[in-house]
């Protein structure tokens, strides 16, 4: 039989052994659950990756504003990786989905307008040497706006081709403020991703709460808790899953929020 110890932070500094019944079945079962959680907090990780891209542009804007060659490239720099990490959630999430609620709401992104926008910016970025083209300066209402024109980005036939939220969004604007782009851009990735949230954490909550059946009853002493296997050796890490479960669900309550 298996058995789950910990290090007592009240106790003697010697392992406690919390339950020495759990079968090879119980194990596995651990395991698959294990499992489900680490897919999940991936999926909050690339959404954070994204998060953080698009903070690291408007801090640098919001600080440095447009000026010389250095700040301009950076800042072309920062937006394309803001991009570029939307790219890669996208991507991971199409190919990775929790469940079919997950996976439709990923497939329903073209239809969107500012996400589905993002993609066709994106894309013309790989071959584009520079996205954003100009700076300005409102000295009067200490505004600053980093240029991407539109028109020079895109054909008039590559415009008519997008989708009718697309053209809405961007039907009186010939050029697109990056700075302002991206702020609307995280309203409706914060949005698409309370919605995912909501529709994944049944089978997240289900596997955390299975795994508690096998570790103390004090919080405390969850993270210093080790499935260890007939001959005493560690077989699964349970302390240290639980313990990632709690840090990832505060950054995606901050950050959702």
């Amino acid at each position: 039989m298996y058995k789950c110890v910990y290090f007592s932070v009240y106790g003697n500094g010697k392992d406690t052994v919390y339950r020495s019944d759990i079968s090879i079945d119980d194990v596995k079962e651990i395991e698959r659950n294990i499992q489900t959680i680490n897919k999940i907090l991936s999926v909050a990780d690339y959404y954070l990756m994204v998060k953080d891209n698009c903070c690291d542009f408007l801090m640098d804007c919001r600080h440095n504003g447009p000026g010389n060659d250095k700040v301009f490239i950076r800042a072309n720099r920062l937006f394309l990786n803001a991009l570029n990490s939307y790219y890669v959630w996208q991507e991971y999430s199409e190919h990775h989905p929790i469940n079919s609620h997950h996976r439709d709401i990923i497939h329903k992104i073209k239809n969107h307008d500012v996400l589905a926008l993002a993609n066709r910016i994106r894309n013309k970025g790989v071959h584009n040497s520079s996205l954003i083209t100009a700076s300005t300066y409102d000295l009067i209402n200490n505004h600053c706006s980093f240029i991407i024109n539109i028109d020079e980005l895109f054909t008039e036939k590559e415009q008519n081709g997008f989708n009718k939220k697309i053209q809405c969004y961007l039907s009186d604007k010939e050029k697109l403020d990056a700075i302002t782009f991206i702020i609307d851009f995280l309203k409706e990735f914060d949005r698409v991703n309370h919605d995912i949230w909501k529709k994944i954490e049944g089978p997240y909550l289900e596997s955390i709460k299975a795994l508690q059946m096998y570790v103390p009853e004090n919080p405390l002493n969850w993270y210093n808790s080790v499935i260890l296997d007939d001959e005493g050796n560690p077989r699964i890490n349970i302390g240290r899953t639980l313990e990632l479960v709690a840090i990832k669900c505060r950054l995606i309550i901050e950050s959702i929020e």
